[in-house]
Formats: structure tokens, C-alpha cells, sequence
């Protein structure tokens, strides 16, 4: 069959039902609707060059067969060409590409294929999906056999698409960012019948440039690929667009060129920050510990020009917190020291990552920072006899936190009290003291651990029992 062609099963002769007076019926369907389709009454219609298998079943599933279709190809595909030679997506984006194919009647038609799946994925329409980073390769095949290939590079991070004029071009650019640039109103005042648009300075590999329009007469699309930067410098790179126009000199048309030029500097943003740790825990008053960082996701291919960083004590979501303050410190190094008991937090934040508008870091990460603070205090026992004139250090008895040590454990600051000071005394340094006349019986000892817990909490406390013999 041709495209376009039709043919009947149900007319006399192409498909026979028995017996003949049944009064069952019959139920078409199609494989490959693409290539032929079938209607309720078993009228096939050849849509496009390919094979395809028609199924005629009883409805009551007494009987069934199918006939396969063939549709010829009438006219194949001279050439092939796509509209994007090279795309980059981000992970979970997509983008069409386009298939003209030539002469324009032909009846040729393309299947998609990528190479890596687990990359990027097309559809029979073309549209390429990011799924994983890397770089792939998207090719469109005719049934006649001609090919065009797309490269697909997939990044777990893209930029923003730009638009601008050349003499508006800004003078920082940014990785993974797109910059389309139409002609200024002095270019635009040549007529240009064709412009070269070229890096005169800076690394080509670095830089995409595809021209706009025909011979790029109507602007160019510039990608930032990479950046080769160091010492918290971006890259010099110069943009020309040499512009091929006529002029009439003594009535006689002449071609001649210009070239504008456009300095200007890639950089690379942070757009990822993770601290080394993932919390930091403290119990020595002197300890101190040094805050890594890794930036991008740690690829070493793409590390920002600027790799400042901003430190600060704060709450869990980066917000400054001056309570935090006495708890730990932590200084432009990343530098983190304790100060008093308490749980607050650190956050490092990407300096080339703020937002004048928002006054704000786009790019940051938290961290909990802990100074064990006391949960609760006991002793090694509830009570403890003593005789008259005896003493006992009681400090060396404590329990704090079921056994988890303390944040400054040997010098944090107790209270100890007793119930009755007349028979049984304490001193700061939690030593107790039966007096030489006290009177047989059970005295009570309270410790408070004061120094241990963030100013205005509860402060816990714990008691022991002294009983007092002959």
C-alpha cells in the first residue's frame, strides 16, 4: 500500500466470517497505528511508510486472524538535518529537537534513538530528556537509512537564558548561562549581509557560539561551557562580530567588513556548598575544630572563580542567632570553638552567592553544633552512711546525663546545699562534713548543676542521702 491508500476487509471477498448467519462481530485492531489504522468497519488506512499487522477477532472470542500491512516508501529523504547540533539540559528538563527533512514531499520519516539511556532519553517526537549527568549522544535515523546526530551534555546544575544586544553585553558572564545577542542599533544600521561571529580572546573550548539567522546576520547565542580562572579571577574573553556589508563607493556597490569588539570576563558561580561535618559535638572547653568545605558537588572541573566564605553563628535556618553566641564561636577560617553549654548551630555561606535584592545568600549550609549541656545529674548511689566527724568528697560520686559526659565537666560551676547545715555541712568543692555533735539521722545533699545548661533554662539538680551513725 501507498500512504494515503485505503482497503476494505469487510467488502465482498477480502474476509469471509463462518458459518455466514452468525450473528457474532467482529472487533479490528492495529499493532503500529503510526504506519496503518483500522476502523470499526475494517476499513484500513496507510498513514506512513512501515509495517504494520491488522487483527480481526470474534467479539466472542470463537475466532481470529490478522493480515499484515507493508506501506512503501514513495519518495525517501535526500538529506537530514537538525535543528540543534549540541544541547545542554539539567537533570529532569527537556528540549525538542527538529528533524527537516528534504525535499520537502517526501513521504521518509525518522525513528529516535539515544545512546546512553541512563544520560538522556527521546521520544518518537524528538523531545530529549536529562536523567542523568553526562553526555550522550541523540540520533535521528530515516526509514531510508540517512542519520543526524545531537550531542546531549547533562548537568545536575543549569544557568539562565539571556538576552541582550552586543554593545549590551554584560561584562561578567557566568557558567552554564546562555546569552542571546541581537545587534546593536550601529550593526544593525550596515545591513549586514553576513556576520562572523568568533572569540578573539580566551580559550574556544570554553566558549559555545552558534550563529543566529542566516550567516548570523541577525545575532548569536552564546553558552558558557567552562571557565578557566584562578585566584579568585575570571577569565579575560573578547567577543567580535565581524559584519560583511555593501557600500556604494563612485556608484559602484562594494563589499566591505567591520569588527565590533566586546571585552568581557566568565566566571563561575558557587551553586552548591556542604560542609565537612555533618554536626560537631564538644565536652573539652579548650577543643577546637577546623570547618571544611566542598563547593559544587565537589566536581573538580567545576569549582567557582570566588571561594570567599562568610561564617556565623546561627539558628537551624542560617538566620544570625546572638544566644548562639555563647555557646560556640566561630572566625572568618572556619575556626569552630565552645564557650558554654547549649546547642546552636554554624552556617558557611557562599560569598559570591549574594543576593543584593533579597540581602541574602542564596548558597549556604548548616550545621548543629553541641556543647553537651546537663540533662540530669545522680550519684553513683542514693545515700551514703557516715559517722560523726567524717568527711566524703561527694563530687566524685556525680552521674551526670546517665554517663554522658558533660561540656566542661572538671571546672563547670555547681551549687551544693544542704537540708541541714547545723549537723551536716558541703562546701563548694562538694565535700561534706558530719559535725562532731551532730544528731543520728538522714540529711539531705542537693547539687545544682548551674554551670552546665545555656543561661535561663532549668537548671537540673540532684540529691543523695547522708545518714548519720554512732
Amino acid at each position: 500500500m501507498k500512504a494515503g491508500e485505503t482497503y476494505d476487509l469487510s467488502s465482498d471477498g477480502n474476509m469471509s466470517v463462518e458459518p455466514s448467519d452468525t450473528n457474532d462481530t467482529v472487533v479490528y485492531a492495529s499493532d503500529n497505528k503510526s504506519v496503518a489504522t483500522v476502523t470499526t468497519g475494517g476499513v484500513i488506512t496507510a498513514v506512513r511508510p512501515g509495517d504494520a499487522v491488522i487483527t480481526a477477532s470474534a467479539f466472542a472470542g470463537t475466532g481470529r486472524d490478522s493480515i499484515k500491512i507493508h506501506v512503501d516508501l514513495q519518495k525517501p529523504a535526500e538529506t537530514i538535518t537538525l535543528s540543534e547540533d549540541e544541547i545542554n539540559l539539567s537533570i529532569g528538563s527537556t528540549k525538542k529537537i527538529e528533524a527537516v527533512l528534504t525535499p520537502e514531499d517526501t513521504d521518509d520519516y525518522v525513528v529516535w534513538t539515544a545512546s546512553g539511556s541512563a544520560v538522556a532519553t527521546v521520544d518518537e517526537g524528538g523531545n530529549v530528556k536529562g536523567v542523568g549527568e553526562g553526555t550522550t549522544t541523540v540520533t535521528a535515523t530515516t526509514i531510508s537509512g540517512k542519520s543526524a546526530s545531537c550531542v546531549v551534555n547533562v548537568q545536575s546544575h543549569t544557568g539562565e537564558i539571556i538576552e541582550c544586544t552586543f554593545d549590551k553585553l554584560p561584562k561578567k558572564l557566568y557558567k552554564y548561562n546562555t546569552y542571546k545577542i541581537s545587534l546593536s542599533n550601529a550593526m544593525k544600521r550596515l545591513s549586514p549581509e553576513k556576520i562572523e561571529w568568533k572569540l578573539s580572546v580566551g580559550t574556544a573550548d570554553n566558549i559555545k557560539l552558534t550563529p543566529i539567522g542566516q550567516d548570523g546576520k541577525d545575532g548569536c547565542e552564546l553558552y558558557v561551557k567552562q571557565v578557566s580562572s584562578s585566584n579568585n579571577r575570571g577569565e579575560k574573553l573578547r567577543l567580535d562580530a565581524v559584519a560583511a556589508y555593501t557600500k556604494i563607493i563612485r556608484k559602484n556597490p562594494t563589499v566591505k567588513t567591520k569588527t565590533y569588539k566586546r571585552p568581557t570576563t566568565s566566571y563561575n558561580l558557587s551553586y552548591d556548598i556542604e560542609l565537612n561535618s555533618r554536626s560537631v559535638s564538644f565536652t573539652d572547653k579548650k577543643g577546637s575544630v577546623e570547618l571544611g568545605v566542598s563547593f559544587n558537588e565537589g566536581k573538580s572541573d567545576d569549582q567557582p572563580t570566588n571561594t570567599k566564605l562568610k561564617w556565623m553563628i546561627t539558628d537551624n535556618t542560617g538566620k544570625k542567632d546572638r544566644k548562639g553566641g555563647r555557646i560556640a564561636s566561630v572566625n572568618s577560617k572556619g575556626i569552630l570553638k565552645p564557650k558554654g553549654p547549649g546547642i546552636t548551630y554554624v552556617t558557611v555561606f557562599a560569598a559570591d552567592s549574594y543576593d543584593k535584592s533579597s540581602k541574602s545568600y542564596k548558597v549556604k549550609d548548616t550545621i548543629r553544633v553541641t556543647c553537651v549541656p546537663v540533662i540530669s545529674v545522680t550519684f553513683s548511689s542514693a545515700s551514703l552512711n557516715l559517722k560523726k566527724s567524717e568527711t566524703s568528697n561527694l563530687k566524685e560520686k556525680i552521674i551526670f546525663n546517665g554517663g554522658q559526659e558533660p561540656f566542661n565537666k572538671d571546672k563547670m560551676k555547681l551549687k551544693w546545699s544542704s537540708s541541714s547545715k547545723k549537723n551536716v555541712s558541703v562546701n563548694g568543692k562538694g565535700v561534706v562534713k558530719v559535725a562532731k555533735k551532730a544528731a543520728v539521722g538522714t540529711y539531705k545533699i542537693t547539687v545544682k548543676a548551674t554551670g552546665g545548661v545555656p543561661k535561663g533554662q532549668t537548671v537540673p539538680e540532684g540529691t543523695i542521702d547522708i545518714i548519720v551513725q554512732e
